[in-house]
């Protein structure tokens, strides 16, 4: 800031008054914490089987349930940021190719675009298999909707998410990973040799 404020064309300070000063230490950044294959599996099975919930659920809840256990897979497994994965849509995802384009993100609300611009994402076979139970909904499937999606075909609600993930790690009986800390053993994931999941597909009409 200082450097740009000594420039003849801005604020022509004469010197920067902060050159002969000390960088301040700074401590080591913690070790990346994350789940594995199997902790990751558990957190979805709990998730899908509402184990998080108090009492009975009814048809809109064990959907909801099950379409969170298919959303942590793809976090787990791809990488995604969760904005990404919040504003993803069907027209991104390409099943036969294994990759998912991310062409936008999710900051304060407002969709644009992500961070480090439009790339693609490779598909380990369980996030292939997670996306693919999702595409046999019976609605919201058109290229235009979105992924991951609340009752009515909208985008989900971030905070409701997260407060649903914290229950289900504690369903599991899963030490604290936070719910974007799940995309930081993609890189592993993506290049060991393929493994599966399994999970039911939810065939209730949402609208």
């Amino acid at each position: 800031m200082f450097r740009y404020a000594c420039r003849v064309d801005t604020y022509s300070l004469p010197s920067n008054p902060v050159d002969a000063t000390d960088k301040r230490p700074e401590p080591p950044s913690p070790a990346l914490d994350y789940f594995e294959v199997e902790e990751a599996e558990a957190l979805a099975r709990a998730a899908a089987a509402g184990k998080h919930r108090v009492g009975e659920r009814d048809d809109l809840e064990r959907c909801e349930d099950e379409q969170d256990a298919e959303l942590y897979r793809v976090l787990f497994y791809t990488g995604l940021r969760l904005g990404e994965a919040l504003v993803l849509r069907w027209a991104d995802v390409d099943l036969a190719a294994r990759t998912i384009l991310v062409r936008r993100g999710l900051s304060a609300g407002v969709e644009s675009l992500p961070k480090g611009r439009r790339h693609r994402f490779p598909l380990a076979q369980p996030a292939v298999e997670a996306l693919a139970r999702q595409s046999a909904r019976r609605d919201f499937t058109s290229a235009d909707d979105y992924v991951f999606v609340d009752v009515v075909g909208l985008r989900l609600d971030a905070s409701a998410l997260r407060r649903r993930y914290k229950r289900a790690c504690a369903a599991a009986r899963l030490r604290h990973v936070t719910l974007h800390g799940l995309r930081h053993a993609a890189g592993s994931i993506v290049a060991a040799p393929p493994i599966r999941s399994s999970s039911a597909t939810c065939s209730t009409t949402r609208s």
